[in-house]
């Protein structure tokens, strides 16, 4: 048997060559050279990726103790976010670099996910001390150690005009993070014919396809030649029609569209 202080070594302080496993409703950091035993077995999903692995994504990677406090960030993170650096991100939370009523919504859903202990999707929008605003579709977990305890929050941000949504949540999904929040992984024709079946007026439905290739509104009304207000009245329609309150929903239910 492991001592605890062991435990709190594999779990609590994230390197690059651990292991990251899948287990309840979120996820576990283990040594590369560590097995599962007795009831963990069952119910523990080895994801074949390390937290290096995960350092190395084009989107917004991110540790976060209880706190809030950042345990690990990728290089992407660390420029969305606004730190000097990864080094000067560790210990730090997202306070640091944020407007405060901007911060304290994104530190409130992590703490929603600790209250809950389930993962969650939100659309987030983040104003830097720099005055940069960035809108987010942030997947967001429970990080456990090794007695499923949650020690933290295991995020994901795609940027919106920035990642692509489609593309990013087909990758989590082969890194079998977004495998329980009911978007499977579609090829890009089979997306396109899933939306046909919506049956969506034209204008809509372009807005509903660049939304989901990450897009925000001013993007796609500078696409369409057509002005923010309109294109926010398409996006209010969409909603309406499709019975989504947010963008996440919109995309959720594109996704889940009959194949």
């Amino acid at each position: 048997m492991r001592s605890s202080l062991q435990k709190i070594r594999i779990s609590n302080m994230p390197t690059q060559h651990m292991k990251v496993w899948r287990i309840k409703n979120g996820i576990m950091l283990l040594d590369a050279n560590f097995s599962f035993i007795n009831t963990h077995a069952s119910h523990a999903v080895d994801t074949g990726f390390t937290v290096a692995d995960f350092m190395q994504l084009d989107i917004s990677f991110y540790l976060l103790d209880t706190e809030g406090a950042t345990k690990a960030i990728n290089q992407e993170g660390v420029i969305v976010c606004g730190f000097p650096s990864i080094s000067e991100a560790m210990g730090h939370s997202i306070l640091a670099v944020s407007k405060k009523e901007s911060a304290i919504q994104l530190l409130d859903n992590c703490h929603r996910v600790i209250k809950s202990d389930h993962f969650q999707l939100f659309d987030e929008c983040h104003v830097r001390k720099d005055g940069i605003s960035q809108e987010f579709l942030s997947i967001k977990l429970p990080w456990y150690d090794f007695d499923q305890q949650i020690i933290g929050v295991c995020g994901f941000s795609i940027v919106l005009g920035r990642h692509a949504i489609a593309a990013h949540l087909a990758l989590l999904g082969r890194l079998k993070i977004t495998s329980d929040l009911l978007i499977p992984e579609v090829q890009p024709i089979a997306m396109q014919d899933s939306l046909k079946q919506l049956a969506l007026p034209k204008r809509e439905q372009e807005c509903l396809e660049y939304t989901i290739k990450g897009y925000t509104a001013k993007m796609i009304a500078k696409e369409l030649g057509l002005s923010y207000r309109t294109i926010e009245s398409y996006l209010d329609n969409l909603k309406t029609r499709l019975g989504a309150n947010t963008r996440r929903e919109l995309i959720q239910m594109a996704y889940q569209s009959p194949q």
